[in-house]
């Protein structure tokens, strides 16, 4: 008699044998099936007919399609059968389509590309927000950081904080850290303790963690001791490597003009919508004493 545990690892590599078994036997069908789907003007054609059928020429004025290349898009789909035409002129989904469709939703919705994908638009609303308050004038402040646990991701490279932040993106995004980066800020600085040549350069990103709740081995955790600083905010306008150095020049000014030293925390810029992009928007962290 098979025990609860056989029973599932039997199941489970049933499942995987009957997978490859479709994927191999049915491979020219089921290719010819995703190549109809992997274009953007037909996954269009299939969304609007999601909610019924709809007529060619109603179809022409949504697309926007030219009829010879409306006319292409519909004969590839009818010809998986993912479309069936009612009638003259008339074009509605199978049922079979709505199945995939719905079935590649699911599946989408649980993945962790759509938590990236949701993280990134995220980014991309607060890099806005940034934009709209591109004619502030220059401030500085003083502020103090209290003491923090943070994840640490360095790169050592010629492009070394895309290489760094690539990293904290994708371990980050699967435990939903970016999903609120004013909960979880990034920090990141130079480190010219790693490296001795002209284009290869170091820099080391940190995000803040939950210290109860973050304790993953494939990561290095540290805990950053409370420091007060002097801030300012720098837009870097598309040109980063003018505008941070820079901005950093000024801030340096400033703290020596107000009589502060500088402290023995780290420097550290706080990266408010990261991603690939040259413009973004940085706050400026200079330690004081």
């Amino acid at each position: 008699m098979m025990c609860r545990e056989n029973i599932d690892e039997f199941m489970s590599k049933y499942d995987d044998k009957k997978l490859f078994n479709c994927l191999t036997q049915d491979n020219e069908k089921i290719t010819k099936i995703l190549q109809s789907l992997s274009e953007a003007h037909r996954l269009k054609i299939i969304s609007v007919l999601i909610e019924g059928p709809i007529e060619y020429k109603k179809l022409l004025e949504i697309t926007g399609l030219s009829k010879t290349a409306l006319s292409h898009h519909l004969s590839s789909l009818l010809k998986v059968k993912l479309l069936i035409q009612e009638t003259r002129g008339s074009y509605q989904l199978t049922e079979d389509c709505y199945n995939l469709l719905t079935s590649i939703m699911d599946t989408y919705i649980a993945s962790n590309w759509k938590k990236i994908r949701d993280a990134e638009r995220h980014a991309e609303l607060i890099q806005e927000i940034y934009k709209s308050e591109r004619k502030m004038k220059e401030e500085y402040k003083l502020f103090e950081l209290p003491i923090m646990k943070v994840a640490c991701f360095r790169a050592i490279s010629e492009s070394p904080e895309y290489d760094a932040f690539n990293k904290l993106r994708d371990w980050a995004s699967l435990k939903g850290l970016l999903e609120d980066i004013e909960k979880n800020p990034i920090y990141g600085f130079e480190r010219p303790d790693l490296y001795k040549s002209e284009k290869i350069r170091a820099y080391e990103f940190w995000i803040k963690v939950d210290s109860d709740k973050i304790a993953d081995k494939e990561v290095e955790l540290r805990q950053v001791p409370s420091a007060k600083y002097a801030t300012t905010v720098c837009k870097t306008g598309g040109e980063p490597w003018r505008t941070i150095p820079l901005a950093w020049q000024k801030l340096d000014e400033w703290v020596k003009s107000q009589g502060y030293k500088m402290g023995l925390a780290q420097c550290l810029e706080q990266h408010h919508a990261p991603g690939l992009s040259d413009d973004f928007t940085l706050t400026l962290y200079y330690p004081i004493s």
